[in-house]
């Protein structure tokens, strides 16, 4: 009995030391109360200013950004005049 629960103690502090050290590294971020993935998900629509998600909404890679939507209408915004969305360089 001893054996199992001091394995099972080196298991949990083993994988506790590696999330930390990845989530440190900056490899995997935690986003919102959805958990841990590989990357951001959430972005902001760049007409409207809300929140979307990646992996669920309409996406457009545009001159080396991703632009997330919420909806076709703020696509279609989007797409008349692209390039006033851009994020301002300092």
């Amino acid at each position: 009995m001893k054996k199992k629960l001091t394995l099972a103690i080196l298991l949990l502090s083993c994988v506790s030391g590696i999330v930390h050290a990845l989530t440190a590294a900056g490899s995997v971020r935690q986003t919102g109360v959805n958990g841990y993935f590989g990357a951001d998900t959430l972005r902001q629509d760049p007409v409207c200013n809300m929140k979307v998600d990646d992996k669920k909404g309409d996406t457009i890679h545009y001159k080396g950004h991703i632009f997330g939507f919420c909806s076709k209408g703020c696509r279609a915004s989007f797409m008349k005049a692209p390039d006033s969305f851009l994020p301002k360089k300092n």
